[in-house]
């Protein structure tokens, strides 16, 4: 019997299938270019997928706190002074709008994001192998669209860019 990428998730977590989850990502896109900043996971569940940083609400934790959270500590980024939320690598990105995934057990925000400057985060990186900035007919896109909120978030942001 195979597990499904949700039930591995939760095996993962240590957590019982039947009890929600709450988290919060952010895909960070370079304006000029429309290429999104992702990173190849290297621990289980998801080793070897691409996706955005992001991961589990503390307590008390907004999600869009929990996305900046998330975003630095997974891509190595510092908070100098969290009003600028990200450091001088990103600037202030601008926000643009928000895909939420909604079901019984999962619950999600990712917050859709575009910065004027292209630069890959140093590692090395808590959660990812690799760190890219890709279009979606890039390096890290084949598997990259098997990811629920990926293709959702690009659809999202070239809607935006078409307005």
């Amino acid at each position: 019997m195979q597990l499904s990428d949700v039930e591995k998730f939760f095996k993962h977590l240590k957590k019982n299938v039947d009890d929600p989850y709450y988290g919060a990502g952010i895909a960070l896109f370079y304006k000029r270019d429309g290429e999104v900043l992702i990173g190849k996971r290297k621990e289980h569940p998801f080793k070897g997928q691409w996706s955005f940083p992001g991961g589990g609400l503390h307590e008390n934790e907004t999600y869009l706190d929990c996305a900046y959270r998330e975003f630095c500590e997974e891509m190595n980024l510092q908070l100098d002074n969290p009003e600028l939320r990200f450091n001088e690598k990103f600037n202030t990105p601008r926000q643009i709008d928000i895909v939420k995934f909604d079901f019984p057990i999962f619950h999600w925000e990712t917050f859709i994001m575009e910065t004027d400057i292209k630069t890959v985060p140093e590692g090395p990186w808590d959660e990812f192998s690799e760190v890219l900035f890709s279009s979606p007919g890039g390096i890290g896109f084949a598997l990259f669209q098997r990811h629920w909120g990926v293709m959702e978030a690009v659809k999202c942001y070239n809607r935006f860019c078409s307005k």
